[in-house]
């Protein structure tokens, strides 16, 4: 149980008894209720490039990464294998698809979750390029929230 005001960001290791193997768990900020809100991030030609790439799925796919999200979106504790921590308030959320895996990044912001960037790839670690695009999208998102609305 959460006292209120406590601070409920943090890693714990947990023991999965199934298989005898630590498991990281994300515990995520308790000031929201869930279900949080979902945003795909725009760019300022008003594309949406998750949103876009998810598209460029088979319905199979499209489904096996929305139930995903979704998993993630309405639960309080993100663990690993589903959801690893990047660095920098970023997350990816994996999915196995039929021959390779997919990874949407997002980051959280006043009880949303902000899907910033998505990749499919078959090896495990994460390309550079692709984990700056991220970066860089969640700054831009960061900044456009700070600065006042356009008329």
């Amino acid at each position: 149980m959460w006292a209120s005001g406590q601070s409920s960001q943090f890693l714990s290791i947990f023991v999965d008894f199934r298989s005898f193997v630590p498991i990281l768990v994300h515990i995520s900020e308790r000031r929201y209720p869930l279900p949080r809100t979902v945003r795909f991030f725009r760019t300022e030609t008003g594309s949406e490039p998750v949103r876009d790439w998810i598209k460029e799925h088979s319905k199979d796919e499209m489904k096996l990464i929305g139930e995903d999200i979704r998993t993630v979106q309405f639960s309080e504790q993100w663990k690993a294998p589903l959801v690893k921590y990047l660095g920098n308030g970023l997350y990816e959320i994996r999915t196995n698809l039929f021959y390779t895996t997919s990874r949407v990044f997002f980051f959280v912001e006043g009880g949303e979750m902000i899907l910033v960037h998505g990749l499919s790839k078959k090896t495990q670690k994460t390309p550079k390029a692709d984990l700056a695009l991220a970066l860089k999208r969640k700054a831009e998102y960061e900044k456009a929230a700070k600065s006042p609305p356009r008329h």
